[in-house]
C-alpha cells in the first residue's frame, strides 16, 4: 500500500496549491473533497490524478473499496496531512485531485436542454444550482465570464459530485449563444421585466437554453437582447424575490414538465 508520510511531499504541496484559483487554472486540476464526491469521481477514473485517504479510515468498507480500485492512484496519509489538504473544519478523511475536462467543442444532442449561468457569484448558490441541474436531468452547463470559479472547493462541495458528471463549458463571447439559436434553441431568460409567467415554459416544444443571472443585477443586457422569452416565478408573499438557486430549481423542473404534457 502506498503511503505519504511527510507534509512536504511534492504531491501534498501540489494538492495544497490547488486551493488557489490561479494554480487550478494553470494546471487544469481541482480538489474534490468528501467521500460521496470522491466515490462519484471514481465512476470516471480517467479524471482522477491522485486520491489521499486518511490511514485510520482505510479499513472502512467504502474507503477500502476506493483503495482497492486498480485504476486509481491512491495514497494513505496521516490525519495531519489530510487536514492540511482539507478545506473543511471536519474532514471526512478523503480528498481527490481531479482533472478538468474541456467540453468547449461539445456538440449538443438535438433534444437536449442546456443551462446558462450568467455571472452567478455566490459559491454556495453555484454549487446548489449544479447539483439541482444534474438532478433535473440537465447534462450541459454553460458559464459566462464573471461566473464564480466553478472548481473552487466550496462550489465542488456544494455540488455534491455533480461537478464530475456534468459537461461544463466556459464562454467569453455572445456568439456562442447566437450559435445556440442557430441550432434551434429557444433562449429563455429568468427576468422580472416584460416576462411571462414561468408556466409558459411548458408550451415551448423546441430545445431550451435556460439563463439564470447574477444575484444582484440579473441577466446581462446582451443576453437579454437574444432572449426569445423572459419568464418569472410569481411571488405570493411579501418577499421581493427568490434566491437564484431556488428560482433555478423551480424553472429546471418546469422544463421537465414539457416531457409529461
Amino acid at each position: 500500500m502506498k503511503r505519504i508520510e511527510s507534509i512536504d511531499n511534492r504531491r501534498i504541496k501540489f494538492a495544497n496549491s490547488l486551493k488557489q484559483s490561479k494554480y487550478r487554472k494553470q494546471n487544469q486540476m481541482f480538489l474534490s473533497e468528501g467521500l460521496r464526491n470522491v466515490e462519484l469521481a471514481c465512476t470516471n477514473p480517467e479524471i482522477i490524478e491522485h486520491i489521499f485517504i486518511e490511514e485510520s479510515k482505510a479499513n472502512q468498507p467504502r474507503y477500502k473499496c476506493i483503495l482497492e480500485n486498480n485504476d486509481i492512484d491512491a495514497y494513505l496519509v496521516s490525519d495531519k496531512i489530510i487536514r492540511s489538504i482539507s478545506d473543511t473544519v471536519t474532514s471526512q478523511g478523503i480528498v481527490a485531485i481531479c482533472r478538468m475536462v474541456d467540453y468547449s467543442e461539445y456538440k449538443f444532442y438535438l433534444d437536449e436542454d442546456v443551462l446558462i449561468l450568467d455571472r452567478v457569484q455566490d459559491p454556495g448558490n453555484l454549487g446548489t444550482i449544479l447539483r439541482t441541474a444534474e438532478a433535473a436531468g440537465i447534462k450541459t452547463i454553460i458559464c459566462t465570464i464573471g461566473t464564480a470559479d466553478i472548481y473552487s472547493p466550496k462550489v465542488v462541495r456544494s455540488a455534491m459530485g455533480s461537478i464530475v458528471t456534468l459537461r461544463i463549458i466556459f464562454i467569453d463571447k455572445i456568439e456562442y449563444i447566437e450559435r445556440l439559436k442557430e441550432e434551434g434553441y429557444q433562449i429563455i431568460v429568468s427576468s422580472l421585466d416584460d416576462a411571462y409567467d414561468y408556466s409558459k415554459i411548458i408550451s415551448i416544444k423546441t430545445k431550451i437554453a435556460l439563463v439564470l443571472g447574477n444575484e444582484a443585477n440579473g441577466v446581462s443586457q446582451d443576453i437579454l437582447d437574444l432572449s426569445d422569452y423572459n419568464v418569472k416565478i410569481p411571488i405570493y408573499g411579501k418577499a421581493e424575490s427568490l434566491n437564484v438557486a431556488i428560482a433555478g430549481g423551480i424553472l429546471l423542473y418546469k422544463l421537465n414538465e414539457r416531457k409529461l404534457s
